[in-house]
Parts: structure tokens; C-alpha cells; sequence
């Protein structure tokens, strides 16, 4: 078993660029990425990624490419394999929300449709982890 003794979220990155698309209809289809890494003895980060288009202005109406971190330390580890599974799903939980209101912020800061990204869970999106 452990316990978290400190959790610091914040944005590792944001990038928007309207590509001025004529059309108002479009499908969107974003890639969702994970990325963990042990920074200390108990200190550990998970980032997640989503990026909407790419930078072409052919690609689509916009370019979205934004990432939230958090950084989690923890107290009494017992195992390595216990807090990787935790970095792996519970992590991606507690991130989640802050990545979804970045993204609606951004659009809305850049005075387009709000894009409001659905409540996942983050077994069914990264189903590798399930176990």
C-alpha cells in the first residue's frame, strides 16, 4: 500500500492555430496520448496529450495540441508495480478533467464553438492497462 503525500498539476503545453476552414462542418478526430516517467525515488509525473489536426492549413479548421502533467509523490512504497498502476489509470483520472477544461478554454479564448471533450475512463481508453 501507499499513500500520496503531494500532487502538483499544471500545463505542460498549449498551442492553437485556426486555419480559417470555409466549412462549418467537420469531423474531428483527436489523438490521446500518456506518458509516465519516475523523477525520483518516490516521485513520479504522468502528462497526458491531445492533439486535434496537425499544423497544415489543409488539415482541418484548427490546429489543438495542448498537455497537462502532474507531478505525484508518495510516501511508504511498498512495491514499484503498485504505484505504476496507479500513475497508468488513477493518475490519468485525477488529470482528465483539467485536460478537458484546457481544450473547452482554448477554444473558447480563440472565439470558436467550445469543444466540450467527453468524461472517459481511462481502462477503456488505454486498455492495455486494465490488469
Amino acid at each position: 500500500m501507499f499513500s500520496l503525500k503531494n500532487v502538483a498539476i499544471f500545463v505542460d503545453h498549449m498551442e492553437f492555430t485556426d486555419h480559417h476552414h470555409p466549412s462549418n462542418q467537420y469531423k474531428l478526430s483527436p489523438s490521446l496520448s500518456r506518458n509516465i516517467e519516475k523523477i525520483e525515488n518516490a516521485k513520479y509525473h504522468t502528462s497526458i496529450s491531445i492533439i486535434f489536426g496537425n499544423k497544415s492549413p489543409d488539415s482541418g479548421p484548427f490546429y489543438l495540441h495542448a498537455i497537462i502533467k502532474g507531478v505525484f509523490e508518495f510516501n511508504e512504497i511498498e512495491t514499484e508495480e503498485e504505484v505504476m498502476k496507479f500513475m497508468k489509470l488513477q493518475a490519468v483520472h485525477i488529470l482528465y478533467p483539467y485536460l478537458r477544461s484546457l481544450v473547452t478554454n482554448i477554444m473558447t479564448t480563440a472565439l470558436k464553438t467550445p469543444l466540450v471533450l467527453p468524461v472517459i475512463d481511462a481502462s477503456r481508453l488505454f486498455p492495455e492497462d486494465r490488469n
